[in-house]
């Protein structure tokens, strides 16, 4: 499991939500994307003192989730359902040990809201492939390499796999033509993949074909 810099810095960004409970959205992305990293505090009573200790977990693995989404299943019912998307499958399914470990961090005392009823579920993969068809018109300085376009669809692909996450045809398109492309035609997907909440896209192919006229 990598955690790329991108996540890195996500995760930093939401950093000022570690103070909030788990009652806000970003509060609930937040902590299930920095799992365990809370620690456990306890109050002791010791003679002539109480002492309060703060158990920090001994996390030396990057962070099993790589999106979170919250919603509320019922209008103002207190039921919510965390999505959780992991990088410990490559389709982004979540196990269900992980979920039931989200579920049991969410739900500390010192970070879930007491009206909350919080249940988990794995992200569903809403899978497509990217097939184009790369037009170079013959002319040198509109040479493009296949494998740097296929590379560069790829990219584009692990970008976009994230909850309620959309890939756009003309985004396809437009990373072409930045190759330097003079004419790109996207074949699939057929039209823009657009995810629900509890959805994530997912690629499973990518193809390439360059050519000369």
């Amino acid at each position: 499991i990598i955690e790329s810099d991108a996540s890195l810095l996500q995760r930093f960004d939401l950093a000022p939500y570690q103070f909030h409970t788990t009652g806000t959205r970003m509060g609930y992305k937040f902590h299930a994307l920095t799992l365990d990293e809370r620690p456990l505090i306890k109050i002791e009573s010791e003679p002539d003192a109480v002492v309060m200790r703060y158990e920090f977990q001994h996390l030396n693995r990057p962070m099993p989730v790589k999106d979170a989404m919250p919603k509320m299943l019922e209008t103002n019912s207190g039921k919510v359902c965390v999505a959780v998307l992991s990088r410990e499958h490559p389709q982004g399914i979540a196990s269900a040990a992980l979920l039931k470990r989200v579920a049991d961090y969410l739900q500390r005392d010192d970070i879930a809201q007491e009206s909350d009823e919080i249940t988990t579920k794995s992200a569903a993969p809403k899978l497509y492939r990217i097939v184009a068809t790369v037009y170079t018109g013959s002319d040198p300085s509109s040479h493009v390499d296949k494998a740097q376009a296929e590379q560069a669809a790829w990219a584009l692909a692990e970008k976009r796999h994230k909850l309620n996450g959309i890939v756009d045809r003309e985004e396809v398109a437009h990373i072409l033509y930045e190759l330097g492309a003079k004419r790109a035609k996207v074949h699939e997907p057929a039209a823009d993949v657009i995810c629900q909440w509890d959805q994530a896209p997912y690629c499973t192919e990518v193809i390439i074909d360059v050519r000369g006229d």
